[in-house]
């Protein structure tokens, strides 16, 4: 590993944050307003296209060079919601075109995600009723040329501002999971219709909301690779990089909250005495120490093993994830300690982003389940 090269992606990422997005975090979290100018910008830095390759109008980076950058940019503008939008239009969308995409497609539509002209999104989860999982019922009908689009997905991040849209469809019923295919979906589509914003309790500087296919017209070019692939190729590479990435921010924002604990307890008085002086204070920040060096150390370490393709990584993706997910919550109970004792409204607001986090980034139990079935070698 280039360490200077990481340290140094690091503090661009700390560097952009201090400039341009931490002065503006809490009024956009309050507002619940997406700033477009930020996600530009991070497209003039390179960052948005960093993952491509040369011929794509990119910079070759490995996904290890996007996390770095990340956890230094989480680290200074504590604002997880930017980074959720950003993460999600990186690898839900432009990296997938990317990959899976034909030359025509790719000279499409890359150029302007990757230097945030467009912002895509990936738009695959639909709720069947209320408390369920995500069932796929939107359908895909061919008609000569071109495919019809019915259905509703939900819950889709970068929706109301999103030029590009990944979505899934049955397009053979029959088949079952190997049916479902992904098309190319331009916001100028008749048909496609994002429908009012979800304002969430947490990532509230990210945008949410619904979008409705309803007889959405696309053209037969527009079928990302082959028909019925979803579920034997795109679902895996999606979750391979979503799993070493996302929660990269929050491996910058840890750091950012230790820190921020740790000046308190220097500075705040309890029963008369400073907060160091108490070892529920002490034992707590050490706990914190600890779930910070080993989340980033998997982290890091998955990132490595998908830049790399190595054998097994898929195993050690979902232990990172799901271990990086629950030391999240145990860090995070820790420092509310240091709110009870101090106050901090900007620690509030982080709780609230982690506890929306754990919403829309799915159930650590099916991360488990995936883990026991690889261990046991079942399909």
């Amino acid at each position: 590993m280039d360490f200077q090269a990481a340290a140094d992606r690091f503090d661009h990422g700390r560097q952009f944050g201090v400039e341009y997005v931490a002065d503006s975090v809490e009024a956009r979290d309050r507002d619940a307003l997406w700033n477009g100018d930020l996600f530009r910008r991070l497209g003039d830095e390179g960052i948005l296209a960093a993952h491509l390759q040369p011929e794509d109008g990119g910079s070759g980076k490995p996904a290890s060079a996007i996390l770095d950058y990340f956890q230094g940019l989480a680290e200074t503008s504590l604002d997880p919601g930017l980074i959720h939008a950003v993460s999600s239009h990186i690898f839900g969308c432009t990296l997938i075109v990317s990959k899976f995409g034909t030359t025509n497609q790719r000279r499409r539509y890359l150029p302007a995600l990757g230097s945030g002209e467009a912002m895509g999104a990936w738009a695959h989860d639909e709720q069947a009723r209320p408390g369920a999982g995500s069932i796929i019922r939107t359908r895909a009908t061919k008609m000569g040329q071109r495919w019809i689009l019915e259905g509703k997905k939900t819950c889709v991040v970068n929706a109301s501002f999103a030029d590009v849209f990944l979505v899934t469809a049955i397009t053979d019923p029959d088949r079952g999971p190997e049916g479902i295919s992904v098309f190319l979906v331009d916001k100028k589509n008749r048909g496609c219709i994002p429908e009012k914003p979800i304002v969430m309790s947490g990532l509230r500087t990210a945008s949410f909301a619904d979008v409705t296919f309803d007889r959405c017209e696309v053209s037969g070019d527009n079928l990302l690779g082959s028909r019925g692939n979803f579920s034997t190729s795109i679902h895996a590479y999606k979750q391979r990089n979503a799993l070493a990435t996302a929660m990269a921010s929050w491996i910058g924002i840890m750091r950012a909250v230790l820190l921020r604990c740790v000046m308190k307890a220097r500075s705040h008085y309890e029963m008369g005495r400073l907060a160091t002086q108490s070892q529920r204070i002490r034992v707590r920040l050490a706990n914190m120490k600890i779930e910070l060096e080993l989340s980033s150390r998997l982290q890091h370490r998955a990132a490595w093993l998908l830049d790399h393709e190595l054998q097994g990584r898929d195993r050690d993706l979902v232990s990172a994830r799901l271990f990086t997910s629950e030391s999240l919550s145990r860090f995070l109970r820790d420092a509310r300690t240091m709110v009870e004792i101090s106050g901090d409204p900007q620690l509030e607001r982080l709780f609230r982003d982690a506890d929306a986090f754990a919403r829309v980034a799915g159930s650590t139990d099916a991360l488990r389940t995936l883990l026991g079935t690889s261990l046991l070698g079942l399909s």
